[in-house]
């Protein structure tokens, strides 16, 4: 039996290798993580303090010791993020040869810290909460706009997944299992974001200061 699931970046520390070693050996070959960001001052702005940066690049090598295709989950928006950021994760993931990886907008859930304080500050622009779908930007954010925090999104989605990209990612052929679920899996994601957007991301350049 083959199976994912979801799982903190702490699975991949060196002293868990044990658990994410019985883990592989059971049929696990896909684990959900949530790194959430790049730099550590936007981590902190949502307390998750289980996730270091730094050890990223470890987590991952670990993962793929044991044959585990990890899919990143990275939002964009946080304060103290410019519009430099969506290359500069881009740049990251590639270089830690993510397998797969997804990119959100911060999104101000209702009855959530972060709702009172954009409220209070008077930073939601928009009150449907059919748009509260973690790809459109429902406050204004502090360092760049509206505009800038999607259209970097979905440049960063378009990036990750075009043929350079997957090319310079692709696993050994020795690892045959991840390899054709990472083929399969980017393909597929590549052919959903090769369709234009509302947005019209297709024009998009990388996001400059």
């Amino acid at each position: 039996i083959l199976w994912g699931s979801q799982a903190s970046v702490n699975i991949a520390r060196s002293e868990n290798e044990d658990l994410l070693k019985l883990a592989a050996e059971s049929g696990c070959r896909f684990l959900f993580v949530g790194f959430e960001s790049i730099d550590q001052s936007s981590i902190d702005e949502i307390g998750k303090k289980v996730n270091k940066p730094e050890v990223y690049l470890e987590a991952v090598k670990l993962f793929h010791k044991y044959g585990i295709t990890v899919l990143g989950a990275f939002v964009f928006g946080f304060d103290s993020e410019d519009n430099n950021i969506f290359e500069r994760t881009v740049d990251f993931t590639k270089r830690i040869r993510l397998d797969l990886a997804q990119f959100t907008v911060l999104t101000p859930l209702p009855g959530t810290p972060l709702m009172a304080k954009l409220k209070e500050e008077g930073r939601i622009v928009e009150e449907n909460w059919s748009r509260y779908d973690f790809g459109t930007a429902v406050f204004e954010p502090q360092r760049m706009s509206t505009e800038e925090l999607v259209k970097g999104k979905e440049w960063a989605w378009r990036e990750f997944y075009s043929w350079s990209s997957i090319l310079r990612r692709i696993p050994p052929l020795t690892d045959w299992k991840r390899f054709i679920l990472y083929g399969i899996s980017n393909m597929a994601y590549r052919i959903h974001w090769s369709e234009p957007r509302e947005t019209g991301h297709n024009e998009l350049e990388p996001p400059s200061i």
